[in-house]
């Protein structure tokens, strides 16, 4: 019989859910599990008090926060958030062991923060192990991915920042060499884009903020149209429609900057195996994406999510590109005469996280007594 594992995600921002598939991708590659794909909304509607009081879910809510662009004051946010966590514990307990009792799940992954007390509790007492995968390259306590004093079993990291944060708890942790990256990424880049006026010799910015694109990107265009030589781009809108049309409808206003948007699509790496580097925000997942493409990065630092503001200080560290104001041309221009040299640090960076916790996870499953079937 196969093994039924269990990834859990959430819809705020895209990462966590983008993760899941990744692994889910790389475990079918190579064993023969039945993986159950679950949104934390699934289980915790019934208790969704933002959406009781608002009409509106709690993911909704904070995606609709970035794609504002405004994301002054997300640490408070962020804290008065965890405060009703902690105030819901007991009825979260009870709400996450009703949806697991008759699931006959063999392993439980969470890839998300904020609710792993309740859901380590619910897992376990139910006898079945528990393992926390980390899609930040840091923690931020108190109460976000790992608890000081509260076992989670094992926790899963991409840095060896993490690594040793939880070394600091009673947690097992396992280190593996960054973070997941869907295989497709790791495929032979394909090279040429068919569009009018676009040039292959010109260099090339891919902008994204993942799933929630901010509308000011578009003043891009307009810095590039000063900049002293000749300049693309390629706009990853995500869920941004109105981006996505003021991008369309003014193209023919700007003929020196030339440049293409997409919305969601799923030819991402073509789109990444096209550009010479990568502007936008500090997402461990989305700048993840773009290392495993040698993409250089150039972060936006304003206003920067608490939980990203460690990748930009492990990107300055590794210089694998540089943060600052996006929008300031002189910034940008510096970050352009230092593209070669990132390129040069990528290239020693060899990040094969997605295809390294597989075999953790089959371990954890034989090391709680659960019978593993053979690799594929």
């Amino acid at each position: 019989m196969k093994k039924n594992v269990d990834l859990i995600y959430i819809t705020a921002g895209g990462g966590h859910k983008a993760s899941a598939e990744a692994l889910k991708a790389s475990i079918e590659m190579s064993y023969d599990w039945n993986i159950r794909l679950i949104d934390l909304r699934e289980i915790l509607e019934p208790v969704d008090w933002v959406k009781k009081y608002t009409g509106i879910s709690i993911e909704n809510f904070y995606n609709r926060y970035i794609e504002s662009g405004m994301t002054y004051g997300s640490t408070a946010m962020l804290r008065i958030l965890q405060f009703f966590i902690r105030q819901m514990d007991n009825s979260l307990f009870i709400t996450i062991s009703n949806y697991f009792m008759n699931r006959n799940s063999d392993l439980v992954v969470s890839l998300i923060p904020n609710f792993n007390i309740p859901l380590y509790d619910a897992v376990t007492k139910l006898k079945v192990p528990f393992v926390t995968i980390m899609t930040d390259m840091a923690d931020c306590p108190p109460n976000f991915w790992i608890e000081e004093h509260q076992s989670q079993c094992h926790v899963i990291c991409g840095t060896t920042k993490a690594f040793n944060q939880v070394l600091k708890t009673i947690s097992i942790p396992h280190l593996v060499s960054g973070m997941m990256v869907h295989p497709k990424f790791y495929k032979p880049p394909v090279y040429g884009i068919n569009f009018m006026g676009w040039r292959h010799d010109v260099i090339t910015a891919l902008v994204s903020f993942g799933k929630n694109t901010p509308s000011k990107v578009f003043n891009l265009i307009s810095i590039a149209e000063n900049l002293d030589i000749p300049f693309q781009f390629i706009f990853v809108c995500g869920n941004n429609e109105k981006l996505y049309n003021k991008l369309l409808l003014n193209k023919t206003a700007h003929s020196k900057v030339q440049y293409i948007q997409i919305g969601f699509s799923d030819q991402l790496p073509y789109y990444m195996d096209n550009a010479d580097f990568f502007i936008g925000k500090p997402g461990p997942g989305l700048v993840s994406e773009v290392l495993v493409k040698n993409l250089p990065v150039f972060l936006n630092n304003k206003a920067t999510m608490l939980q990203e503001k460690y990748t930009i200080k492990w990107i300055e560290n590794l210089e694998f590109g540089s943060s600052g104001n996006i929008y300031d041309i002189n910034n940008l221009r510096n970050f352009i005469d230092k593209i070669n040299f990132y390129k040069n640090r990528i290239k020693r960076y060899n990040n094969q996280a997605v295809f390294e916790v597989p075999p953790i996870l089959n371990q954890i499953m034989i090391n709680s007594g659960r019978d593993i079937e053979c690799k594929i």
